[in-house]
């Protein structure tokens, strides 16, 4: 999934700091994705837990320059499910895909207990009725937005601008002097 911000006047040095603010903020959210944090569930327990139990979305996340000769786009890329994850999701929205969570169980590996705290047999029936329960969570009372990329991005770009004025006006001083250079040449 990629969401593009336009950028006009490409050069060099305005290509380097925009290459240096998307691997900072794709460095920056994998790090905020292999945290652990603690936080409200649904009941108001506190649960620890880990954003990107299986690493798919972190080794997903990557940046890219698009670049022409008038101008360029600046996205990021990652698994099409990233953006829930880093915005949550609001109650009362669609349920996740029972296949997928039963997936998501078996690799976790999630272990169930009855109702004397000992551990039970995962069979496929119970899988699928606990897949069923965490999408009516879901559903009912949505997920919490982390922020895993938001945070980054909005922390990196606010240092954006100035970087880029700086970069951009190299970029004018260097055509300036090629320019110059260029007119002052005799003709052949």
């Amino acid at each position: 999934m990629k969401f593009q911000i336009p950028f006009r006047t490409v050069d060099s040095n305005v290509k380097k700091i925009l290459d240096d603010f998307g691997a900072r903020v794709v460095k920056l959210s994998k790090i905020n994705i292999g945290r652990t944090t603690t936080e409200k569930n649904w009941k108001g327990k506190n649960v620890r837990r880990r954003i990107d139990f299986s690493g798919k979305l972190r080794n997903s996340l990557d940046y890219g320059l698009d670049v022409t000769k008038n101008a360029f786009g600046f996205y990021i890329e990652m698994e099409d499910y990233g953006i829930d994850v880093d915005q949550g999701k609001k109650a009362g929205g669609m349920k996740p895909s029972i296949p997928k969570l039963i997936n998501w169980i078996e690799k976790k590996p999630a272990k169930l207990r009855d109702s004397k705290g000992q551990f039970i047999e995962m069979t496929l029936k119970r899988k699928k009725s606990f897949a069923e329960h965490i999408a009516y969570i879901h559903a009912r009372y949505g997920t919490q937005p982390t922020n895993f990329l938001s945070d980054p991005f909005e922390q990196e770009f606010k240092l954006l601008p100035e970087k880029i004025t700086e970069a951009f006006s190299l970029d004018i001083d260097t055509f300036l002097e090629t320019s110059l250079s260029e007119l002052n040449k005799p003709n052949k």
